[in-house]
């Protein structure tokens, strides 16, 4: 299929979400595109966005596949840290599932944060509480950054200490955010 049909085909499936309800953040991360990008999409209105459409479900739609790339996760975050993590969180949707196999392999607590608008989330309290634990922050795709952000300091707003920010894929190439290393098995790097 060539690009132009690739994006064609990507506009409809956004349009159809848009149609569902779905703003265009909740749209942005289903796709793992930037907010702008979604806008675009819609639109054409503004210029074409610097963007790379990440599509991992041939990993995500297979447990087998994703419990190993998890593993590949948790091999860096010992790589990488010198802490072990006490709990592991998730960001809804995608960073959940990853968070729920890496806290298995580590045999330490679940815990989920939901994003909240740009910037803000909010911890769920029906898993376990962040406060007063040594934590890594889980999710599939850093687009801008602005979900992490929110994720590490709702984290510690509620009195957390995030170690580690785990992702299978960098779009944006962040080192850290707020002093917490940035750790993903790929990253992509615009030239």
């Amino acid at each position: 299929m060539e690009e132009e049909e690739r994006l064609l085909e990507l506009a409809e499936r956004v349009r159809k979400l848009k149609l569902k309800g779905l703003s265009t953040e909740e749209i942005a991360g289903e796709f793992n595109i930037s907010h702008e990008t979604v806008i675009w999409l819609l639109t054409k209105e503004v210029s074409k966005p610097k963007d790379v459409l990440v599509e991992w479900n041939n990993i995500g739609k297979n447990p087998e596949r994703l419990e190993t790339i998890c593993k590949a996760l948790v091999d860096l975050m010992y790589e990488e840290l010198d802490k072990k993590p006490e709990l592991a969180v998730g960001i809804e949707t995608s960073g959940v599932p990853m968070a729920t196999l890496i806290s298995r392999q580590l045999g330490i607590p679940l815990g989920i944060i939901r994003p909240k608008g740009r910037g803000l989330s909010l911890i769920s309290r029906n898993f376990s509480s962040v406060r007063g634990k040594n934590l890594v922050i889980v999710d599939d795709v850093i687009t801008t950054g602005e979900t992490m952000k929110g994720a590490v300091s709702g984290v510690k707003k509620e009195g957390g200490n995030p170690i580690a920010c785990l992702v299978l894929i960098d779009k944006k190439g962040i080192e850290e955010i707020e002093g917490v290393p940035v750790l993903s098995l790929f990253r992509l790097i615009r030239l």
